[in-house]
């Protein structure tokens, strides 16, 4: 019976480091141009799996092995929400285009008051199925920081330093994450619960202060939080991923 091939661990390593440098830099170009070039992240940390995989064969740690169920997972359900978003979003457009198509080029109050809260409730849904990836994600990268810990003795003592402190990173970002889609859900609820009534007030009528400003302060509130903790949260991602690249410059053993 054939015995299976040797694995070179810092090799596998090396790549994972050359993968994630990728991850970093297009985390940041997404920002700038465009949130579908996450879905390259996406194909790009699946391929870095396989690095973990390999690895995994010759130093069977639990915690790796965990790490590569978790980000899966998360990657699996952020594919499955993206494919659910797209199709909602088609579906609310031909219900518009309906909806507006109705002879004299207006849409009436109940209509726009449906797609209002349509459209709210799947974000709120889009938000929780954000937030599920995330704890797998932040659950992923925790037991990364576990094998890390581990087994420090295969990397030197500042790249040992690096790699713990780039998983740790990331298990914060992924958890600040977390806190900014609830902030978001909060905000989208609050939303659903005002905006039809605003909606409804007469065209012409002023709305009251006593109405907007409390409104507004509620709003704010969590959105404040949002914004900063979607800042720091982005902040750390990259520390992180930034931290996970300095493997590339690890000595493959031949």
């Amino acid at each position: 019976m054939s015995q299976p091939p040797e694995v070179n661990v810092h090799y596998e390593l090396m790549q994972f480091g050359k993968k994630m440098s990728t991850v970093c830099i297009i985390s940041i170009l997404s920002v700038i141009f465009s949130e579908i070039l996450e879905i390259i992240n996406i194909i790009v940390l699946f391929s870095a799996l396989k690095n973990m995989e390999r690895i995994y064969g010759a130093i069977p740690d639990i915690s790796l092995k965990k790490f590569k169920s978790n980000i899966r997972t998360a990657i699996r359900i952020q594919i499955l929400g993206f494919i659910t978003l797209i199709g909602v979003v088609i579906a609310i457009s031909i219900f518009m285009t309906i909806a507006f198509s109705n002879g004299s080029g207006n849409i009436n109050i109940k209509d726009l008051s449906f797609i209002i809260n349509i459209s709210f409730s799947i974000a709120i849904l889009a938000c929780i199925v954000i937030v599920l990836a995330s704890v797998f994600m932040m659950s992923g990268w925790s037991d990364l920081n576990t094998f890390f810990i581990n087994h420090g003795d295969v990397f030197e003592g500042v790249l040992r330093d690096d790699v713990q402190k780039g998983s740790k990173y990331l298990r914060r970002a992924y958890l600040l994450e977390i806190l900014t889609y609830i902030m978001m859900i909060i905000i989208l609820v609050l939303f659903i619960n005002f905006i039809p009534e605003i909606i409804l007030l007469d065209s012409e009528s002023e709305i009251s202060p006593e109405i907007f400003i409390p409104l507004m302060i509620v709003v704010a509130v969590p959105g404040t939080g949002l914004i900063i903790t979607w800042l720091t949260s982005f902040t750390f991602k990259i520390l992180g991923y930034y931290k996970l690249a300095s493997l590339r410059y690890i000595k493959a053993q031949s």
